[in-house]
């Protein structure tokens, strides 16, 4: 079929005056025209908060459907290989449905006229993709073998009452010049003034300025020293009552003064961690307001090269990156670089080996699976005369490791651990 007999069957909206939702009769017409692609495959997934796009290919013909949850006027069309592309996220439902419906061919498209503007996509192996399209309810909605994923919390929905009212169907290109206009607003972010950035990132930094400060001055004033004081000099959990949250009577006298020191111990450790990073601040504000700009600009150099280490990087997808330090010294600047969402590895009762895991800032912590693989890495590098059997390795997001003041590089405190078992030369 055409490119130009596909674009006769388009559909999709253009109500006079602002954009509106897609109606009833638009979404029939789409049903026509995607019921054209039967048989096709789904060969991409792309999905970026409230926008979808899906690619049908067949022999050397393929679409775009694009579906954007715009509150108050969701709609969907669709486009031939020119469609201004989103840039996909990894989202569950994205990841439901690359391991689901991803490479499955297209078998029928219907709408669900009981319920109003919801489509139903129905794949081969018994997946379904819904598209809810009204006003409010816009949703998106991925099934497999019974399995089910949401883009945001479903709503329950009811059968409509009375006749449909009998809309007026826009032309195609309305809702490709709305999709087009869309992209056009994030480019204009995206060029935005560089004097306006500037003014921007230290307003922002300031306020992270404050915030340290303001955390400094309760590390100082913590009473963790003088509740451990009061109770061995008591010898009594009957404290005054503005102490009483940090004591756990269901513990013993002396749990509770070893807990109070040891917590004083901890808010000493952060208060010179937390005065670096307000020098650091510091200075980076002056840089800004010196007019400084490059300091706006992204580093495009590895964390290795950032920390002006030595080491080895290994490139585990396009979203995690490894770094082993050649030295125990190289270790400690590769941690201090680090960002705090990043994971630090160590091979348990061995000194000095351990790595750094860069990851996205909010991704869910990878799986046991993944984990082990790159521990794997982190052993056949730092290990010598690694030994076939069970290594256990130690992992921790970089903001719960610290290094210990005055001792020697490598040497860390660390906490809200998990520990990953790593199989060597067993099968």
């Amino acid at each position: 079929m055409s490119k130009a007999s596909f674009q006769e069957a388009f559909f999709l909206l253009a109500c006079r005056g602002p954009m509106k939702a897609i109606n009833e009769q638009e979404l029939d017409q789409l049903v026509e025209a995607l019921n054209r692609l039967k048989g096709y495959e789904l060969t991409k997934v792309l999905y970026n908060e409230k926008r979808l796009q899906l690619s049908f290919s067949k022999d050397k013909n393929f679409y775009w459907l694009s579906i954007h949850l715009k509150p108050g006027a969701p709609y969907a069309f669709l486009g031939g290989p020119d469609t201004p592309l989103i840039q996909g996220l990894k989202k569950p439902l994205v990841q439901f449905m690359g391991s689901h419906i991803l490479h499955q061919d297209l078998l029928e498209v219907k709408r669900k006229h009981v319920l109003g503007r919801l489509l139903e996509l129905e794949f081969s192996q018994g997946r379904f993709l819904r598209l809810t399209l009204f006003p409010g309810g816009q949703n998106i909605e991925a099934e497999s073998i019974g399995k089910k994923v949401f883009a945001t919390k479903p709503k329950a929905m009811t059968p409509m009452r009375g006749n449909i009212h009998k809309d007026f169907c826009r032309a195609p290109q309305v809702f490709i010049d709305e999709w087009k206009l869309s992209f056009e607003g994030v480019a204009a972010q995206k060029e935005e003034d560089p004097k306006k950035i500037l003014v921007k990132n230290i307003a922002k930094k300031k306020r992270g300025l404050k915030s340290m400060e303001e955390s400094l001055d309760q590390l100082k004033n913590s009473p963790w020293q003088k509740v451990g004081q009061w109770l061995k000099q008591n010898q009594d959990l009957d404290v005054p009552p503005e102490w009483r949250k940090l004591v756990d009577k269901r513990r013993s006298l002396a749990w509770n003064i070893e807990n109070c020191f040891k917590q004083h111990k901890k808010s000493k450790s952060k208060i010179e961690g937390t005065k670096e990073r307000i020098e650091v601040l510091i200075q980076e504000i002056t840089d800004l307001e010196s007019g400084k700009i490059k300091k706006l600009e992204p580093k495009k150099e590895g964390l290795m090269s950032q920390a002006s280490s030595k080491g080895r990087t290994f490139v585990l997808d396009d979203q995690h990156t490894l770094y082993v330090g050649k030295s125990a010294k190289d270790n400690q600047q590769l941690l201090r670089k680090a960002k705090p969402w990043f994971l630090w590895f160590h091979v348990q009762d061995s000194p000095g080996a351990y790595a750094i895991l860069q990851r996205p800032r909010k991704e869910r912590i990878p799986s046991d699976e993944f984990l082990r693989s790159a521990a794997l890495k982190l052993l056949e590098t730092s290990v010598r005369g690694l030994e076939p059997g069970r290594w256990p390795v130690i992992i921790a997001e970089c903001r719960y490791v610290r290094p210990i003041k005055g001792g020697k590089p490598g040497q860390v405190t660390y906490s809200n651990e998990k520990l990953v078992v790593v199989k060597v030369g067993e099968h």
